[in-house]
């Protein structure tokens, strides 16, 4: 099922489309029972970001390189596809993807914690700190809080 590209964000797809989406998802999920509203909650949020990303990939693979989605997304159509070139060129949508480009070259510290978060390299750096002190190395992050 492929949404409209020329939707602007999450929020104002369609309800019917949202629904139609989670009635998918349970359909090919077994749910534990009890667990319903906050698994749809949280599938909600991986959809929108899902389609956050798609639009994105679109602009990005397709757009920027002067090609068409066609073979790929056959579901989209010639009056979609040109709607969604035009948002993605107007001016408005130039200087912001230039603004963000711009922002992201210039973080020098850029998070490389991976999907586990800091919670999971926090356990990660505790067991290299414990395995180096237990083996009579100095402890590698002495100084650090």
């Amino acid at each position: 099922m492929v949404l409209d590209p020329t939707i602007p964000d999450w929020p104002t797809v369609p309800e019917g489309r949202k629904e139609a989406m989670w009635q998918m998802l349970r359909q090919t999920f077994i749910l534990p029972r009890g667990t319903q509203d906050r698994v749809r909650q949280y599938a909600r949020k991986m959809l929108g970001e899902g389609f956050r990303r798609w639009k994105s990939d679109l602009n990005t693979k397709y757009v920027k390189k002067g090609r068409t989605p066609f073979a790929d997304y056959g579901e989209i159509t010639q009056a979609q596809w040109e709607e969604f070139v035009r948002q993605k060129s107007t001016e408005q949508s130039l200087a912001l993807s230039k603004k963000n480009t711009e922002q992201a070259t210039s973080n020098v510290h850029k998070v490389h914690l991976g999907p586990g978060g800091y919670q999971r390299k926090a356990d990660q750096w505790r067991r290299e700190r414990e395995a180096a002190i237990a083996a009579g190395q100095p402890d590698p992050f002495e100084g650090l809080t």
